[in-house]
Parts: structure tokens; sequence; C-alpha cells
């Protein structure tokens, strides 16, 4: 490691004052259009306070603030509207064609952000924040950060996103990004990269695995877990958990959720009255069938997916089935591929099953063709 790496890991490593445990902090960073804001809302629906940098820019520079006179002294009353308040769009016209005017406007601003980046995390009661700037590195923010992760994306992509999510021209898009250093320079420093070239599956993956990994680093130990089946109670817990599966974002939708559990029995993974797990599963002709099973990003997530199959199987003993079936679209759910052998479940081809099965598996996973199987008697 050379020394100014040494340095910068010794500075984020700083002891928490005392009397007060500090909280684990992700330093949240990438190039312009690399998909931060993506990255920073996942961690947000993992349980993360996040601290979006550019937001606070935003609060230092609101009219009549001291930092919204400094930038007008500097660049003058053409960049205001109507009501006084400073046009972003005006002043990145200027700043990203001239790096000179850039790096005042950078060091007008910075010292404002991280004393409030500062203050955000002093107060902060969950256990891990997200600090979320384009910014981290040059403005010094990385210094009050446990781990630097990096999010990146090809070079076209950032041009893309550029042009159709904020409109610019090509010669605009072009010029934001060159007025950045190269990514490679963030990579250089990062802990964590996420690749943010591909699906936002694939991101999502990345994500919620090196989540896992900062939960175990901080030696949370798992909550204690409750099982049992759905109520009526369970509704608005049951929703926002499968609005939290979701990257995309859905807000929580009850009368989903309600239908659900009237529909077909639902066994539940519980902490601190979260839901953290989910089974759906239907019984007919002696033919219990699984055909939703999820989990979020728990560092047990592969016990609890197990525990939940054992839940269902054990409801489906009490009504005399005689086999589980499994049923997702292919690739559907990526965790269970990896465990169901140690839940005690073996792959079969739908037209492999015995004619009783298969009506069940017909029935309830139509486009499914290759089904897990665990006889139960």
């Amino acid at each position: 490691m050379d020394d100014d790496r040494r340095t910068t890991v010794a500075a984020r490593n700083a002891a928490p004052a005392p009397g007060r445990r500090k909280p684990y902090v992700i330093g949240l960073t990438g190039n312009i259009a690399t998909g931060k804001t993506t990255v920073m809302a996942m961690l947000r629906h993992l349980g993360a306070r996040v601290i979006d940098a550019d937001q606070l820019a935003h609060e230092v520079m609101v009219s009549g603030t001291p930092i919204w006179q400094r930038i007008v002294n500097v660049f003058g009353r053409g960049i205001l509207d109507e009501k006084g308040e400073i046009v972003r769009a005006k002043l990145a016209e200027i700043v990203f064609n001239d790096p000179k005017a850039l790096q005042t406007l950078e060091e007008i601003i910075h010292p404002a952000v991280v004393e409030r980046v500062q203050r955000l995390i002093a107060e902060a009661e969950e256990p891990v924040v997200v600090v979320e700037a384009i910014k981290l590195i040059e403005s010094g923010l990385v210094d009050q950060c446990d781990t630097l992760w990096v999010v990146t994306c090809r070079r076209q992509q950032q041009m893309q996103r550029l042009m159709e999510q904020r409109y610019l021209r090509e010669d605009q898009a072009r010029a934001r990004i060159l007025a950045q250093p190269p990514q490679a320079e963030k990579i250089f420093r990062a802990d964590v990269v996420i690749d943010n070239s591909g699906t936002l599956e694939r991101t999502w993956e990345q994500v919620r695995q090196q989540w896992q990994k900062v939960s175990a680093a901080i030696g949370g130990a798992a909550p204690p877990l409750v099982m049992r089946r759905a109520t009526r109670e369970d509704v608005p817990a049951l929703a926002r958990f499968l609005a939290s599966m979701d990257w995309r974002g859905k807000p929580p939708n009850e009368e989903a959720a309600f239908l659900r559990i009237m529909e077909r029995a639902h066994w539940l993974a519980i902490r601190n009255e979260h839901v953290v797990g989910m089974a759906s599963w239907e019984a007919i002709n002696l033919v219990a069938c699984v055909e939703e099973l999820a989990v979020g990003p728990e560092p047990d997530a592969d016990d609890l997916m197990c525990r939940l199959a054992a839940a269902v199987e054990g409801e489906a003993r009490i009504l005399q089935c005689e086999v589980m079936l499994v049923a997702f679209p292919p690739k559907a759910n990526a965790l269970w591929d990896g465990v169901h052998a140690r839940c005690g479940y073996k792959v079969m081809a739908r037209a492999q099953l015995p004619s009783v099965w298969r009506e069940v598996a017909d029935e309830l996973a139509p486009h499914v063709e290759q089904v897990f199987v665990k006889p139960l008697r």
C-alpha cells in the first residue's frame, strides 16, 4: 500500500468519540452519470442512512446565504433567476467549460458541505451511513469514511444518460465528462467497485453482497427471528417488504399485499417488527407448491431461505401433503438456486413429474420447466 493510500485509510478509521458508537460510514462516489444515485437508493432500501452531498450543496447555495453571496460575487448576477436564486444550469455552463472556474466554485462550496456532512454523521442513529458525493475524494469527505465505494460504467453509457435523463446536447454531455478526472483514478482508491454497466438486477446483486459484508464487519449479530404465518395485521409490513425487494422503488401497495394473503398462505420471517423474508404457497390434491420465496439482504439470507421452506413443509405435513414443489420462473431466484440442495430439494423437469404433481405444477406455474422437489412421506 502506498503512503497516500495508507494515510487515507488511517484517517477513515479514526476512533469514535467517547460514549457514542460511531456509525460505519460508506463513502459513495463515481464520475457523472455512472449511477451513484441508483446505488444510494439501493443502500437506503437496505437500511442505511444516506447523506446526499449534492443536495447539501443546493442548500448552502440558497439565496441570501453567505455561500450564495460569495458565488454571486465571483460569477455575477447573470446566473440568477427572477427570484434571486442561482440557476444551476447557467452556473454549470460556465464552470464545466473552465477548469479554473470549477475549482473556484468547489473551494467556495466544499468546506460548508463537509461541515454539514460531519454534523449529520455525528447525529445519525443508524449503524451504517452512506455519504454520496461526486467530489468525495477531492473535497476531503473521504476522510470521514470507513470504506470507499466507487460506481462505474462505460463512457458511452454516461453520454447516453446525460443526454436522455438531463436533456443535454452531445457537446454539453462530453464537456461535463471531460471536466472530471478519469474513472481509473477513483477506482485505484476504491475499496469496493460497483460496476453499473449491466442490468439493474446485476447492480443490485453487487450492492446486496457488499452490504452483507458490511453487516458482518460491524458485528451486527442478527436480531431474534420470528417465523409465523401472515395475518391481516401483517399487511403493511408485507407491503413494505415487497416494495423494498423491488429495486425500481415502487411505493408499497397494501391492497395488493392484502389480496395476496387472502388468495394463498404466506409464511413470514420477521426481525424487529420488519418482514425480512416471505414464502407463499398453496396445496392442491395433497401436493404443496411454493410459488414465491424471497429474502432480504440479511447476513444469514441462505439460512432464512431454508427456514422459510421448512416452515411451509411443516404446515404441508399437517395437511397430509405427500410432496413439496418449489416452482419459480427461470432464474427468478438465484439465492434459492444456490441453497436448494442444502434444504433437501432436487431439480426435476416438469415432464418427469408424476401426473398428479405435474397437474399442480401446470396449474400454479405453467411456464416453469424445472421444478424443485422434496418428498414429505
